[in-house]
């Protein structure tokens, strides 16, 4: 008995497995790697490393863990997509509707963040005080276009959604210029290079920089179909977002508060 029940698991592992392999198609994941310069998978490895140290060294406050989570739920997206371009079972629109979906979700929990993180860092509490309206009302837009996916003008869903992630950057982009306009102003006793704002603002305003621009050049060319468009989102979409967590990685190994 002991046997054929070992021989039933194994049968059925190997159905799992044979049934796996029937619906993935893993040339399609290495087409869609290489078209964009295996930038996807280099991101899921920093965004990993990243995890782990902010584990180690952030996991004790509040936005330390609010950064780690985002990290983890924005590297179960990239796996996620990564499976459904391999697999026979999605059609092309299904998947444009996840990843458009996920990605609007990964906008609303980045600004909350950032706006979460400013309140904290900066000083002026009549600025502070206005940090709350913001990213509600982007929340509120970036869901109502999720639920309904609604359309503007000639502009397909798609489209807008790039406007609405472009969007988000233009609303965080003040944001680091009333800090870095604080950083000129005020003395402090940690030397700049040491002080985990700096390298988070520095990265996050890098993002912002490149990717405003990247975002309505994507929603442009989302009709056009042209062939490169993979060049563009490794260069302007994966590259500023591995820079971004770099950066990040960096304030978190300056093992000091993340607002200071």
């Amino acid at each position: 008995m002991g046997k054929k029940r070992q021989s039933d698991i194994s049968n059925n592992l190997q159905e799992r497995y044979l049934h796996i392999i029937n619906i993935m198609n893993y040339s399609l994941i290495l087409k869609e790697v290489t078209e964009r310069f295996y930038t996807q998978p280099i991101l899921a490895i920093i965004q990993f490393i990243a995890i782990l140290l902010g584990i180690k060294y952030c996991w004790k406050e509040k936005i330390g863990r609010l950064f780690v989570l985002f990290f983890v739920f924005d590297l179960i997206v990239l796996l996620v997509d990564f499976s459904l371009v391999g697999n026979k079972k999605f059609s092309k629109t299904e998947m444009k509707n996840f990843i458009t979906t996920t990605n609007t979700l990964l906008t609303i929990f980045e600004i909350n963040i950032y706006y979460y993180y400013y309140k904290l860092t900066l000083t002026s509490k009549k600025i502070k005080s206005h940090l709350i309206i913001i990213p509600i009302l982007y929340t509120i837009l970036a869901l109502l276009h999720t639920i309904t996916m609604f359309k503007f003008s000639n502009l397909s869903r798609h489209q807008v959604s790039y406007i609405i992630y472009s969007l988000e950057f233009l609303l965080i982009l003040p944001l680091l210029i009333i800090f870095f306009n604080q950083l000129i102003r005020t003395n402090n006793e940690t030397p700049l290079l040491s002080r985990p704002s700096f390298w988070i603002s520095v990265g996050i305003f890098f993002q912002c920089i490149i990717s405003i621009p990247c975002y309505l050049i994507i929603s442009y060319l989302i009709k056009q179909k042209t062939e490169y468009l993979p060049i563009i989102e490794a260069t302007l979409f994966y590259t500023p977002l591995i820079i971004n967590t770099l950066f990040i990685i960096k304030a978190f190994l300056c093992k000091k508060t993340l607002t200071i």
